[in-house]
């Protein structure tokens, strides 16, 4: 599964944070999902539901070595989105190779911030998803 490359925080109460490290390959990308269904399997059986509003995917010191990802964040981004939590990226823009127009509409779509500094900024205030940034 890559574990080595997947590192989960909360640097915020209602922010769980995944940093990928190294490629995001397809093994890393399978156990950025495994991580993402257990915590929405955790959020379903929490009765504080207000607690977890945003799930960070950190890219920050992170290189794309295929093209799974993409599909990797759009499953992520629909099983957050079923339980009314946002899934948004951090430093989406360094990535490479180079992104295709697909892959910068999904990153868009998602919310990208140039750092998680932004991130918890924007997303403490107003919840909303969108592009912050690169």
């Amino acid at each position: 599964m890559n574990a080595h490359r997947l590192r989960a925080d909360c640097p915020h109460p209602q922010v769980y944070r995944i940093r990928v490290q190294d490629e995001f390959d397809h093994g890393t990308g399978m156990g950025l999902l495994r991580l993402i269904d257990a915590r929405m399997h955790a959020f379903d059986l929490d009765k504080a539901k207000d607690r977890m509003r945003h799930v960070l995917i950190d890219l920050t010191t992170s290189t794309v070595a295929s093209t799974d990802w993409l599909r990797v964040l759009r499953y992520a981004g629909d099983a957050t989105a079923r339980r009314g939590v946002g899934l948004h990226l951090i430093a989406g823009g360094h990535l490479s190779p180079p992104l295709t127009a697909q892959q910068c509409a999904v990153a868009r779509a998602l919310g990208t911030f140039p750092d998680l500094d932004a991130a918890l900024a924007a997303l403490s205030g107003t919840g909303g998803p969108g592009t912050h940034g690169t």
